[in-house]
């Protein structure tokens, strides 16, 4: 019998070690953009690349899991994340390290359809909130590591380059327990009945990727926001957003917790209000107390939705498509949200500004109110409201 606190253990470090590359990379970009000389845009595209490649791993992680197992997808993901990320402070031109990001994010997408369905399988149904909301605090907690260590090492006046070699080490480390594991039963589909999925959760599937965009994508923005707009460094900067990500662990651990007590519903909705109104605040605040405010909301608000989505979509899936499942819905969302948004945000800012950039993921952001309201509203009588 597998324990089910060694694999969250082991989980938990590596989805930490995942969201804090991911979210160094944007830490970084005005140190980057100053020394290579970039427009908002260019720097925005290498964000995207890292992103696109995330996303297109997401949708090819739960077949490689059917395949290999999940265990050893999780170690694939630890291991190719590490070796394209060891390149990447050596890269020497544009093209190379746009390539360079891509592939990491390639490695650091095929981690987390796995894991969930490795977690979902491992716990019980009436823990399973508590326990996918556990493993997602290690997302808000790398958000906050991530930009801290950029904030402290460029403030110590290292370069980006000397920042970026601390995490391959680590990624190898942890990549080698997962793929020395012994065999894990295979995923094989069961044939004959099925648990019924609703239309309604297409629909809330939509709404996830509407939170994606106004969530990871603007995030991931919003370092460079802060030293174009207001003039910071990019040390300040990134202390800023590191610092604003501690109240997202305090929104997984009470969103998976209550979801459990209280139903889905009501914490999907509560979650997506939130996340609108600290969105739609943000974008017309200028630099200060409340702008921070909005983002320690924004940070609480945004990460509760997303073990209560989990935990929903383990629920209504057999043990046997979750991999699959989880890939299928996360991987338009990671595009759509995380992938495209620093694309379209660059784009906008170098055209018009970031007033007219910020309105495309807060305009997400209020659309997924009325749809997540009515989704909750219809999905009452299949599940405990």
């Amino acid at each position: 019998m597998v324990s089910i606190s060694r694999v969250l253990a082991a989980c938990w470090l590596s989805w930490l070690l995942n969201f804090s590359y991911r979210m160094f990379v944007p830490a970084i970009l005005p140190a980057l953009k100053d020394e290579l000389k970039l427009s908002d845009f260019l720097c925005s595209l290498l964000l995207t690349c890292l992103l696109a490649g995330y996303s297109l791993a997401v949708a090819l992680s739960g077949l490689l899991a059917f395949k290999f197992g999940r265990r050893r997808t999780i170690g694939l993901s630890l291991m190719v994340s590490s070796l394209s990320s060891f390149l990447v402070p050596f890269s020497s031109s544009l093209p190379v390290l746009a390539f360079l990001l891509f592939i990491a994010g390639v490695g650091l997408g095929l981690y987390l359809p796995s894991a969930l369905s490795l977690l979902s399988d491992l716990s019980e149904p009436r823990h399973r909130g508590k326990i996918i909301g556990i493993h997602e605090t290690a997302a808000p907690t790398g958000q906050v590591l991530g930009p801290m260590v950029a904030w402290f090492l460029l403030s110590q006046g290292y370069t980006w380059r000397q920042c970026a070699i601390i995490w391959p080490p680590l990624l190898l480390t942890l990549s080698l327990p997962f793929l020395t594991s012994g065999p894990e039963p295979s995923l094989k589909r069961i044939h004959g009945r099925s648990i019924p999925i609703p239309l309604e959760f297409y629909l809330l599937a939509l709404a996830t990727y509407l939170c994606m965009t106004s969530g990871t994508g603007l995030i991931s923005m919003v370092p460079l926001y802060l030293s174009v707009s207001f003039g910071l460094s990019a040390a300040a900067a990134a202390f800023i957003v590191g610092f604003s990500r501690i109240t997202g662990i305090l929104g997984q651990l009470v969103g998976g917790h209550l979801s459990d007590k209280l139903g889905r519903r009501r914490l999907l909705a509560a979650s997506v209000v939130l996340t609108a109104g600290s969105t739609l605040a943000f974008s017309l605040l200028p630099y200060g107390t409340p702008l921070i405010g909005t983002l320690l909301l924004m940070a609480a608000s945004h990460n509760a939705f997303f073990p209560v989505f989990f935990a929903f979509l383990s629920d209504v899936t057999p043990s046997s498509e979750r991999s699959m499942m989880f890939s299928v819905m996360l991987a338009p969302g990671a595009v759509m949200g995380a992938g495209v948004t620093p694309f379209i945000m660059g784009w906008l800012a170098d055209s018009y500004g970031y007033t007219i950039a910020l309105a495309y993921p807060t305009s997400l952001a209020l659309l997924a109110i009325p749809l997540v309201i009515f989704v909750t509203q219809s999905l009452k009588a299949h599940f405990r409201a």
